[in-house]
């Protein structure tokens, strides 16, 4: 069974969620969670899903669109091999960054693959 919910996030390891219908509210900790917890930004709408009443995983959109907090400085001459792997560093989520992503951009990341899409304007 799944219900449409709202997220909303502790910097903790626990991740609080509320039923947009019947104001319902579960939590989820990090482990039962997994990958997921990268895209869970506050007030952004997510399917729980259910197992004998009980909150068992979230059901993200394809893509979202998120801020770029950290990457590394574009290498000028470097190959391009190179500066994919400067990118990979601390890239996560959106898997490998494409070279003109600076920090502050807004990109679109595929969830299911945590991969660059598209800069968001």
């Amino acid at each position: 069974m799944k219900s449409n919910s709202n997220t909303s996030t502790t910097k903790a390891t626990i991740f609080h969620f509320m039923n947009t219908k019947n104001y319902e509210q579960m939590q989820m900790s990090r482990e039962e969670l997994g990958e997921s917890v990268y895209y869970l930004i506050p007030s952004t709408l997510v399917k729980v899903e259910f197992f004998e009443e009980k909150a068992i995983g979230v059901d993200l959109p394809d893509t979202m669109d998120m801020k770029v907090v950290q990457t590394e400085p574009t290498l000028q001459k470097a190959t391009a091999s190179a500066v994919n792997e400067a990118r990979n560093a601390g890239d996560r989520p959106g898997g490998s960054g494409a070279p003109f992503v600076n920090e502050g951009d807004k990109i679109k990341v595929d969830t299911s693959e945590a991969r660059y899409v598209q800069r968001v304007e």
